[in-house]
């Protein structure tokens, strides 16, 4: 069953993709869900429920809220819906995400794609109504 929703999602998330998608991703959007190998652990992840990344044109972004406060840096999204995060934070805060979006583009689906580890992580994301 894994293997069937994984390569599902692989599929949807690369259907849409192209220029277009680097101006869906622009402006602020809040942690909704995070889950760890199917197991929600949000509460873990943005327990002050007030997490956010905000993509800029310039290809700029700047993440923050509790616990883990402001970070900055560059991100780039091929067109295949892989969005690469180059953090200022250093080498080690780096990471490479599969991207989807539902059909309103209200939410953002990443999947963790920088290492066998981190695989097992997916995260929601709500467009901000601020």
């Amino acid at each position: 069953m894994k293997i069937i929703l994984s390569v599902l999602f692989l599929a949807y998330s690369l259907i849409g993709f192209g220029q277009q998608s680097k101006e869906k991703i622009l402006g602020k959007w809040d942690i909704h869900r995070v889950f760890r190998s199917e197991k929600n652990v949000t509460k873990e992840n943005d327990p002050s429920n007030n997490r956010y990344i905000t993509f800029n044109a310039d290809g700029t972004f700047e993440s923050g809220g509790d616990p883990y406060g402001i970070n900055t840096g560059i991100y780039t999204l091929s067109e295949n819906g892989t969005l690469f995060i180059d953090s200022d934070a250093g080498e080690g805060d780096d990471s490479m995400w599969v991207i989807s979006f539902d059909k309103k583009q209200k939410n953002m689906t990443w999947k963790n794609a920088s290492s066998q580890s981190a695989s097992e992580f997916v995260v929601v994301l709500k467009r901000s109504k601020k």
